[in-house]
């Protein structure tokens, strides 16, 4: 038996669709903990170098970069020896912010490893990891590149939802300059775009075309023809890695568990047998100009809730399945949400419990999100930079991967600048990969790529201007460090807002970014005691838990894979085999309208 996770006696799977690196590095700190020093039944360094065919993959994005999602760090401490795959499919570069946390998902992996196990991570891309390091090997199926023209998924998205951009087909070659079109109508989404639910049908297209192109693969039969004990698959846009899970679970009864790196929408409460209430709480598809504050009794905000929530409905039953039982009929089984929810033993979670609204839980809903990764000291040279005696604190500004400033508002980059320039009583750091800047003060040092953990743990940091993706949040929250939120897409907005109901953090629009604004902003959390205060007691909340998460989240992933399907399922919600209609009573009212209906008659 195997485990597509960590090597060994068992085997464990981590699925993702086609994801950011960031969805990967979620779970290394997991993984971790499993590695051993032989790596049996896997493919080879060589192997993982095989390129599909010369003129595959010509609708497929750029960089696709998938991973998948893992569980924690006791799982295999009882277990001789383990073999531990990641499975993941990624999209591309640009699309971090859709789907996730590449560093997180690195992260979850390495508690694999740390337990002595072989811990390795697979992924289909178009671009190779690389090294994931502390025992973790990446196993890669790369997608071929091709100059066949395609069309640019986010630039399609745009278009049909915001009319910003042109349709047009775009062209993707090895030459960097042709690129650029790709690159920048991706950005756009994040500048431009509001989140809604309409755009979740369509990646799912992008997750069939990954799997179609990956068939022949020899990594990929590989890992197709290994008997795993545990598949943990990412739940975002599932049409591949569900379809490969259940593949697993027909021909290996291997265990499946799923894994999610946000918080739940209004569809996978519905599937998980949550109850929850989509309208008490900010809504999963909050915008960003609607993120300074939530009111549960206002009528307009409820009823455009229901209608985000409905869409969703939709777009899952109607339009997701769809494609999800297409990649499923090209490996034998029956693939759709209902069916990978009701074949997963439990679920784990990157959304930190004390974090957001009270919602309700579940005894099968395993919490791997409350720990904090350790710091390093600073480079000497970025140490004296921050410690300069004339300085008040260090300000750190970082906005991820997402945020393509290259096609980012002209008066934005400008507005930008002028405000740090302001700031000349304190240092700044400013992750920052866009175009030159002139007359950039001496206060201001910019980087295109920073060590945020340890710039973020330093004594002398006093404010985290951010966009407020999870990863980030955490980061700010471990450090005890107030932030400012500048959010873009996704689950960015909803994030801010709670962070602002929490006291911990400020937010400004992106679409109302102006020099008294941020200057404002800036000057209010640097002044306002509250935000330290907050951010602080968060923090304890976060960390006080009565086992490590890491290692609570491996228990139970050690648990799946000891106990039989039958076994699993009196740990599971029993509310989860009520549909949608029966839970808001639907069904119900209908029959009592037709009876009464029948009576008057």
């Amino acid at each position: 038996m195997q485990l597509l996770l960590c090597s060994s006696a068992a085997n464990i799977l981590f699925l993702n669709t086609w994801n950011s690196k960031s969805h990967a590095l979620t779970m290394k700190p997991l993984a971790e903990r499993f590695p051993n020093s032989s790596y049996t039944n896997l493919p080879t360094p060589e192997e993982m170098a095989v390129l599909i065919g010369p003129d595959d993959g010509a609708n497929l994005f750029e960089h696709a970069l998938t991973t998948s999602i893992p569980p924690t760090p006791a799982f295999f401490q009882t277990l001789q020896s383990l073999e531990s795959f990641i499975c993941s499919t990624f999209l591309s570069d640009e699309c971090k912010i859709i789907c996730g946390r590449y560093s997180e998902a690195s992260k979850a992996s390495s508690k694999l490893a740390m337990k002595g196990h072989n811990v390795s991570i697979y992924s289909m891309n178009r671009k190779s990891f690389g090294s994931l390091g502390k025992g973790v090997q990446n196993l890669e199926t790369i997608l071929p590149r091709s100059c066949e023209p395609y069309r640019d998924y986010m630039s399609y998205i745009t278009t049909t939802y915001l009319k910003i951009v042109d349709s047009f087909t775009v062209f993707e070659c090895k030459t960097e300059e042709m690129k650029t079109a790709d690159q920048g109508n991706m950005a756009k989404v994040f500048w431009f775009l509001e989140m809604t639910p309409a755009i979740f049908g369509d990646p799912h297209i992008i997750g069939l075309q990954y799997l179609q192109h990956s068939l022949n693969d020899k990594i990929f039969q590989r890992v197709l023809n290994t008997s795993y004990d545990l598949v943990v698959l990412d739940e975002l846009f599932a049409t591949s890695q569900g379809a490969i899970a259940l593949y697993m679970q027909k021909h290996y009864d291997t265990k499946i568990a799923v894994f999610s790196t946000t918080d739940f929408s209004s569809g996978s409460s519905m599937y998980r047998g949550f109850g929850r209430n989509p309208v008490i709480s900010p809504s999963y598809y909050t915008k960003t100009y609607d993120v300074m504050e939530f009111d549960a009794t206002r009528f307009v905000g409820r009823l455009l809730t229901i209608k985000d929530v409905v869409t969703e409905q939709y777009i899952i039953n109607m339009v997701s399945n769809k494609w999800l039982q297409k990649a499923g009929d090209l490996l034998g089984v029956r693939n759709s949400y209902k069916i990978i929810y009701e074949a997963a033993s439990g679920t784990f979670t990157d959304f930190p419990s004390r974090y957001g609204f009270p919602s309700a839980q579940s005894r099968d809903l395993i919490n791997v999100a409350e720990y904090c990764q350790d710091s390093n000291p600073l480079s000497s040279d970025l140490r004296q930079f921050v410690e300069d005696p004339s300085s008040k604190g260090t300000i750190y500004v970082a906005f991820g991967s997402i945020v393509n400033w290259i096609v980012a508002p002209p008066e934005v980059i400008s507005t930008f600048f002028d405000v740090f320039n302001s700031f000349s009583d304190y240092r700044i750091i400013f992750s920052y990969d866009g175009p030159m800047i002139e007359s950039v003060k001496s206060h201001i040092r910019i980087l295109s790529w920073a060590p945020q953990n340890d710039i973020l743990a330093h004594k002398n940091t006093v404010l985290f201007f951010t966009h407020g993706g999870l990863k980030s949040i955490k980061e700010g929250i471990c450090s005890s460090i107030p932030m400012l939120f500048l959010p873009f897409f996704a689950d960015q907005p909803r994030n801010s807002l709670i962070a602002r109901y929490l006291n911990i953090a400020e937010v400004i629009s992106k679409k109302n970014i102006t020099r008294e604004e941020l200057t404002q902003k800036i000057n209010k959390v640097l002044q306002t005691h509250k935000f330290a205060s907050q951010v602080r007691k968060l923090n304890k909340q976060f960390l006080d838990t009565v086992i490590e998460p890491l290692e609570y989240g491996t228990k139970w992933a050690e648990r799946m894979i000891r106990i039989s399907v039958v076994q699993s399922k009196m740990y599971r919600n029993f509310g989860r085999l009520v549909s949608w209609n029966s839970f808001l009573y639907i069904d119900c009212i209908v029959a009592l309208l037709l009876i009464s209906g029948l009576l008057i008659k």
